[in-house]
């Protein structure tokens, strides 16, 4: 699944803003799967999220909470493993062009709109904020043992029979080292 595959793209129509706070929400459904940070995130059916949006003159704050589900391979013992998505996101928008006086924020921190546009497509805001609030690193649970190294045995289900001292021949160099420091008393400061 790639931006924009919504069937539902949830917008805000600015008529409805007036000065105060209005509140909306919806239920997106979601499918597929989404590539990212080299890891396939299969979405749950449905993903939740409300906005508030409170306009003050010109400038309007919206805030989204969104939950939902996804399914990627644990990073240790690649079994599948729920995630629960969750986030809380702030925009910043202006109804002024971007020529207009100073405000406490950068421009890189206000999304401008345009005075002719007839509503906020939260689209990208929120596919944006969905794909930054996904883990780096998927864990089926945080004491995950993962695989054996070298039999590829899942350690979270059964003991592995590999002797114990099957290092990873790359590492053999440093064992070496180790042998040296334990035969030899190495003077301070090396050599």
């Amino acid at each position: 699944m790639t931006f924009p595959d919504w069937k539902i793209a949830p917008t805000i129509p600015l008529a409805d803003l007036v000065e105060g706070v209005r509140s909306y929400s919806w239920d997106l459904p979601l499918e597929g799967e989404l590539e990212h940070w080299g890891q396939t995130y299969a979405w749950a059916p449905l993903l939740h999220v409300e906005a508030e949006v409170a306009r003050r003159g010109e400038g309007i704050v919206l805030t989204l909470l969104f939950s939902g589900g996804a399914v990627a391979r644990c990073a240790r013992c690649l079994s599948p493993a729920p995630l629960a998505i969750e986030g809380k996101v702030r925009y910043f928008y202006s109804l002024r062009g971007s020529d207009h006086g100073e405000t406490e924020f950068t421009d890189d921190q206000i999304l401008f709109l345009d005075r002719s546009a007839r509503e906020i497509d939260l689209a990208t805001p929120l596919w944006e904020s969905l794909v930054l609030s996904l883990p780096a690193v998927v864990l089926c649970r945080e004491d995950c043992r993962g695989l054996c190294p070298c039999c590829g045995a899942d350690l979270n289900r059964e003991p592995c029979h590999c002797p114990v001292d099957a290092a990873d021949p790359r590492l053999e160099a440093l064992r070496e080292l180790e042998g040296l420091r334990d035969d030899k008393e190495v003077p301070e400061g090396g050599n």
